[in-house]
Formats: C-alpha cells, structure tokens, sequence
C-alpha cells in the first residue's frame, strides 16, 4: 500500500510544513497542513507536534510561505479576469 505524500514541503531548520491535498467523494479538493519538529532520540530522528519558544519563529515564517503557496494556486487555477477579458454591461 502506496503512503500518501504532501503536494508540497516548507522546511526551516527542524519545523517542517507539510502540505496535503484532499478530495472528497464529489470531487472537491482543499488543502490540509501539519507541522511537526524532528529531533534525534539516540540514533533516530522522530517526529513530534510539541514546539520550543526557539521554533515559533520558524513555524511563523513556514506558515505565511504555506498560505502564498495555496494563493498562488488558487489564483492559477481560477484566475481573476484580465482588463478586456469581461463582457461589457
């Protein structure tokens, strides 16, 4: 069984991001996020959802890049129309 991947990743330091597309049985799509910290227990990296005064920067900085990304997408998906373009009244 495949594992879903996020459509797209911001990463700074250790606070990662994620972005993950979802459809449901009408065929309309949105976006969800998950932000998670890894850390090194021993040998191996985890993942956990518990932040440090340190992280608030980075979480802040990788949020506002996740909200223009889903801008822009909106946007080329259904972009706006153009001088021109509308239909005279």
């Amino acid at each position: 069984m495949e594992k879903n991947k996020p459509v797209k990743t911001f990463r700074h330091g250790r606070v990662t991001v994620a972005v993950w597309l979802n459809r449901n049985e009408q065929g309309d799509t949105w976006y969800t996020y998950t932000i998670t910290r890894s850390y090194q227990d021993g040998d191996t990296w985890k993942n956990t959802e518990s932040y440090r005064g340190l992280d608030l920067p980075s979480i802040v900085i990788l949020v506002i890049m996740a909200c223009f990304w889903e801008m822009d997408r909106k946007i080329k998906d259904h972009p706006e129309p153009q001088n021109g373009d509308e239909a005279d009244a």
